[in-house]
């Protein structure tokens, strides 16, 4: 910020100076008379002050902006991680319950016991 404040300073010192010298408007040319090297090093000086200025307004803005994206990307990678975490461990144990299941359902037919199975219609059916 201090970088930023001294340039600032620059700046409207720069202008002083250039109001202060009394910068005529030519009526007939209608423009600001810079024939001078003093005035051409003055115009060059506040150009590299403005495109300073806005460089530096330009790169935070875009700092600023690529540190949100970034944040933003690596919580939504996480999360969708976490869920694909989940679904994968609910898919195992489901797995496990149906082979659960089915042994018993064979122990109990090679026992002699009669099994039901839910109706299809109840979602549960096709366990």
């Amino acid at each position: 910020w201090k970088l930023n404040g001294l340039v600032g300073l620059g700046a409207v010192a720069l202008c002083c100076a250039a109001i202060g010298r009394g910068w005529s408007i030519s009526y007939s040319a209608r423009e600001v008379s810079w024939a001078t090297p003093a005035g051409r090093l003055l115009e060059t000086a506040l150009w590299t002050t403005l495109l300073l200025r806005v460089g530096h307004g330009w790169y935070s803005i875009m700092a600023h902006s690529v540190a949100v994206w970034e944040a933003a990307g690596h919580a939504a990678y996480a999360e969708a991680a976490d869920l694909r975490q989940r679904a994968g461990a609910v898919h195992r144990s489901l797995a496990e319950a149906q082979w659960l299941l089915r042994s018993i359902e064979a122990r109990a037919a090679s026992v002699g016991l009669a099994t039901q199975r839910a109706a299809t219609g109840s979602g549960c059916g096709n366990l």
